[in-house]
């Protein structure tokens, strides 16, 4: 992974819908707008690599790496709602997002173990997805994503383990 790099090295795999499938489509909705959404990650992580930008550039380089990632996956989420009939909002099955859903932790250690947490949510959430949804290549979109998940751990994780260890 070069340093730029915020996921796992294989690619996106290509998804095709055959026929809109709106069981899908509600399935993706939640990982892409809601409460636990790749939307809060994208917004949590680009606020923290703001909090920490001067104090400490690295971790907040790793934020904004991080918070990219996201953003791919958004994009990717978006797409596979859209081609399956529903429009992508920025909002969970049952209502809008809102910004209380963003951690606003300006403590650095608070924030990794959030974000760990976090991340371990999502995989366990994405998982779950994956072994509902009736297309096989939005599966295996989804578990692509988690791949990424995994990397963000592993690299908050390390990230911790240096902050605590200064």
């Amino acid at each position: 992974m070069n340093e730029h790099a915020a996921g796992a090295k294989t690619p996106y795999p290509f998804f095709a819908v055959a026929r809109r499938d709106m069981h899908d489509a509600r399935l993706l909705q939640d990982a892409y707008g809601g409460r636990e959404s790749e939307t809060t990650a994208i917004l949590q992580y680009a606020y923290q690599s703001y909090v920490l930008e001067r104090s400490d550039p690295e971790l907040s380089g790793l934020l904004k790496r991080i918070a990219i990632a996201e953003m791919k996956h958004h994009e990717l989420l978006g797409e596979a709602i859209w081609l399956n009939g529903k429009s992508p909002l920025i909002a969970s099955n049952t209502c809008f997002w809102s910004g209380s859903a963003v951690d606003y932790s300006e403590d650095p250690v608070n924030m990794l173990e959030k974000d760990i947490a976090d991340e371990k949510q999502a995989i366990k959430n994405y998982e779950r997805i994956a072994a509902m949804l009736h297309n096989p290549s939005c599966s295996a979109l989804v578990l692509r994503i988690v791949e990424d998940e995994k990397v963000h751990v592993k690299l908050l994780t390390e990230a911790l383990e240096k902050l605590t260890a200064r």
